[in-house]
């Protein structure tokens, strides 16, 4: 027993360990605080009406009208209905929630891997803190990022797993597998998952070739079986997320177009999948890789060099003002938060690794390291164009430099392995001292020489250099000036980058003094690995405060805000309490719904927080019943696919979303984007009816306000065309392109096109019926209610948006075909009379996935309990021969 327990301290100190760094690097969390995160704020405004009627209602909706006209609320908010297996991640992170938790289970989930891989736990633990320290998890977590890093965290536990499998052990293995998996397709990260398929095939196919030397095939095939098994179990309880995602995705800007013209009039290139410039924009240029032991090879992240004082001191006098004002990034991504450093000392260990190391996994490992690089570059070549063009998904996602996660992986594995590799042959260290000394000698040479003359391997000009030279050349005629703050600018670069470089060499240097003094035998394994974990953590947490500070300035954090406010992000504007001032008085016992949800909202804040913040409070439950309770929309002038803000208040023609429709989309490219450049020539309320009056694609999308500018009233929009209304004639189109490019040649309050397979689902004759009436008379999100009165049978319009895989109409009760109208609208045939219409959206797909995940969220638990008993059963089985032996 006493040998058990002894076995089991490196697992308590590596709990311990973990929970405090992840504690001390997010302390203030810990005290009232949470960190500001651009997509986390976004997030609260893009779900703000999913979350109101959540809290009033107690259910979930699955479809919300907040941003884009209307989308699929699961696309907004995960709804893991049925996946009880998430239900662990809380569990697996003790309690703590958000970055806490997030950086916990990284190094937790890497640990485990380790222990998979058969590695000493002592050096799992240091490898797990430069996995779970390496600034990507920094950057993302500060960014809000959240079901990225979450995603990423999960991974390492199921490479352990695949590997427990492989190597025989079936029924750990699989429980593993599929229990992380799950976790893993919980977060619903899609990009993440098709990564890490690359890493489980490289790794793969490394063992199964060592089996197939080793004479194992039927151990390779049982193993195959077995994880094919895990995996589809592991993705079950996830169905409720997947098959929904899966569905929509078709219809996104990620699936195929119907389109055969740009909104320019030129032939579309590509039908499905993403444009490449937006594929590749933050994607790396060249020299950058190199950030991953050196963060400041180009600059680091996007910042005046002024805020660098030690380095603006060594500047020109006669420049130093010219360039204190400029960015001290000098890469090709459009701006970013900071490099993705991997930390100096697990780059020379993993690197010494290559040499040492007698697992075929390196081989697997280098492959993925090596893919992940090329295609994080924006200029990739003949591989990256393969993969853009011809591999399956992979145009499905941006920011493809986020497939260095696979790098972020391999790198602490190989460092481990190594490490364990030289331990395992301390009897033999002269037959491996020679591959030591010589990769360990040569990667800190070539550091020396490019401190010694950085530019020898490395071009301080940048991307940008000729375009700030021919700016400069617009502003002044002394060309002198230019060249000498030129030559300045590209010396000031070498600077930054020596000093960050000069700090890498220095961990490199003493991190290969020390193993070099251990393999001659003057260093003990026991020393060694804590002073290693130490430096580790010394590196790493140095450059991640650089991107996420917890300093203070004038009392306030400058990275923290106080949690009691967190869900309200944004303030309400001049324009859109004008909004709320001019509707509330439409809703009957507007005042007790308000106090009711204020109430609610003020429970578990303190009396003091609640002082500070009580008109914010106010406003947010105001603006939740206007919400509920009404359904016109709100058009803000500006970049409405950036505009998260908007949704948080109103029902906006705008938003923020990575995967909005692609209808809508193409709605923004060919006209409305057109239509909104026109609004900045507005002088006068005569400009803006001019505007409004022949807008007829904008006015379909009922825009009841249009907001020019947040610190004045918005301006009413008499020409909106309302929730609905009657048409007198339908022009039937041919195809997708004929509808788009025809919009805005025809009065759409009075005439609707229509594509020609809808034919059957339309009153095709020009009668008309001034009379006639629909109007909308209760509101929810995924369940509208109308009246309508026409005396002959009609054709009605509604400015909701078409979405096939979900919303069914009825009138009197009765099903009734929904048509697609206007390239982006639902429409409906009307029979004459009086009747009452609904809208009901009730996705089958969800229903169905919801019922696989509760299944196999069952049988993952039993998958695991299964594993967990018959370990017991083995475990007691030793103990009982150790107490008769």
């Amino acid at each position: 027993m006493k040998s058990k327990l002894i076995k089991s301290l490196p697992h308590f100190v590596a709990v311990v360990l973990f929970l405090t760094i992840s504690i001390t690097f997010f302390s203030p969390l810990i005290n009232g605080y949470s960190l500001v995160q651009h997509d986390i704020q976004t997030y609260l405004g893009m779900s703000k009406e999913f979350r109101d009627f959540k809290e009033v209602q107690g259910e979930y909706t699955l479809w919300t009208n907040s941003m884009f006209g209307g989308m699929p609320a699961y696309q907004v908010s995960t709804i893991s209905e049925g996946n009880w297996v998430v239900k662990t991640n809380k569990i697996l992170k003790l309690g703590f929630t958000g970055p806490i938790g997030t950086l916990f289970m990284a190094m937790l989930g890497f640990y485990i891997l380790t222990l998979c891989l058969k590695i000493k736990p002592w050096i799992g633990i240091v490898g797990s803190i430069g996995f779970g320290l390496a600034s990507i998890f920094i950057l993302y977590l500060g960014a809000g990022h959240v079901s990225k890093m979450n995603a990423l965290g999960y991974m390492a536990p199921v490479l352990g797993g695949m590997i427990l499998t492989l190597r025989g052990e079936y029924l750990k293995g699989a429980a593993l597998t599929s229990m992380f998996l799950s976790l893993h397709l919980s977060m619903n990260h899609l990009q993440m998952t098709y990564y890490l398929i690359f890493l489980l095939l490289f790794v793969g196919i490394a063992y199964g070739i060592q089996l197939i030397i080793q004479k194992k095939t039927k151990q390779l095939i049982i193993a195959t079986g077995v994880l094919v098994g895990a995996a589809l179990l592991g993705a079950m309880p996830s169905t409720s997320n997947l098959l929904p995602t899966k569905e929509y995705s078709e219809y996104t800007t990620r699936g195929e177009s119907d389109l055969t013209v740009t909104a320019l009039g030129e032939d579309k290139k590509d039908k499905s999948g993403l444009d490449r410039d937006y594929i590749l924009e933050y994607n790396f240029g060249s020299g950058e890789l190199f950030s991953i032991v050196v963060p400041n090879v180009k600059g680091g992240n996007t910042e005046q060099i002024k805020s660098r004082k030690n380095i603006l001191k060594k500047v020109d006098r006669n420049y130093r003002k010219m360039i204190g004002g400029q960015s001290t990034y000098w890469g090709e991504q459009r701006f970013t938060g900071g490099a993705f450093y991997f930390g100096a000392v697990i780059i020379l260990l993993a690197f010494m690794g290559m040499f040492v190391i007698k697992n075929p996994i390196k081989w697997a490992l280098l492959g993925v390291i090596t893919l992940s690089m090329i295609l994080a570059l924006k200029d990739y070549g003949m591989i990256g164009d393969f993969f853009i063009n011809k591999m399956p998904l992979f145009n499905k996602f941006r920011d493809t430099k986020m497939m260095l996660v696979l790098a972020q992986i391999s790198f602490p594995i190989l460092a481990v392995l190594f490490l364990d590799e030289i331990f395992k042959s301390k009897e033999n260290l002269s037959k491996i001292k020679k591959p030591i000394l010589i990769s360990g000698g040569v990667f800190a040479l070539f550091f020396i020489i490019s401190y010694l003359s950085p530019s020898l391997f490395f071009d301080f000009e940048g991307s940008q250099y000729q375009t700030m030279f021919d700016a400069l050349s617009q502003q002044t005629d002394d060309e002198n000036l230019i060249l000498n703050f030129m030559d300045e600018l590209v010396k000031t670069r070498q600077f930054i980058f020596k000093d960050d470089l000069l700090r890498s060499l220095i961990f490199i240097l003493t991190a290969f003094g020390l193993i070099v003094v251990y393999t001659f035998g003057k260093l003990k394994e026991i020393i060694l690995i804590p002073i290693l974990g130490v430096l580790i953590l010394i590196d790493l947490y140095g450059v991640d405060r650089r991107y996420l500070s917890i300093d203070k300035k004038g009392g306030k954090y400058e990275k923290f805000e106080k949690t009691s406010v967190r869900l309200y992000p944004f303030k309400a504007s001049i324009a859109d309490l004008s909004i709320l001032n001019q509707e509330k008085g439409k809703i009957s016992d507007f005042d007790n719904q308000v106090n009711a949800i204020e109430k609610r909202k003020s429970e578990n804040i303190s009396k003091a927080d609640l002082r500070k913040n009580k008109e914010i409070i106010h406003n947010s439950a105001a603006f939740g019943v206007l919400g509920l309770n009404s359904n016109y929309r709100v058009l803000k002038v500006g970049s409405i696919t950036q505009d998260a803000k908007t949704s948080f208040f109103h029902k906006s023609l705008g938003g923020y979303h990575g995967a909005k429709l692609k209808r809508y989309q193409e709605l923004i490219d060919f006209h409305l984007g057109k239509v909104l450049q026109k609004f900045s020539t507005i002088k006068s309320q005569a400009d803006f009816d001019n505007i409004m009056r022949d807008a007829s694609i904008i006015n379909m999308l009922n825009p009841k306000y249009i907001i020019l500018n947040d610190n004045s009233p918005a301006i009413p929009n008499t020409y909106a065309y309302g929730n609905a209304w009657f048409v007198d004639q339908i022009q039937t189109v041919q195809n997708a392109d004929e509808e788009i490019t025809n919009l805005n040649k025809i009065n759409l309050r009075n005439k609707a096109l229509v594509d020609v397979k809808f034919t059957d689902m339309i009153i095709n004759n020009s009668l008309i019926d001034s009379t006639a009436k629909i109007n909308l008379i209760e509101y929810n999100p995924n369940h509208l209610i109308y009246e309508s009165n026409s005396t002959i049978e009609k054709n009605a319009i509604f400015s909701e948006i078409y979405y096939e895989k979900g919303w069914k109409a009825f009138v009197d009760g009765q099903e009734t075909p929904i048509f697609r109208a206007n390239y982006v609208l639902r429409g409906i045939k009307v029979p004459a009379g009086q009747h009452s219409i609904e809208f009901i959206f009730d996705p089958q797909i969800f229903k169905t996935s919801v019922s696989i995940a509760t299944i196999g969220s069952f049988l993952v638990f039993l998958l695991i309990g299964a594993a967990l008993f018959f370990e017991a059963k083995k475990l007691k089985s030793d103990l009982d021969l150790h107490q008769t032996k």
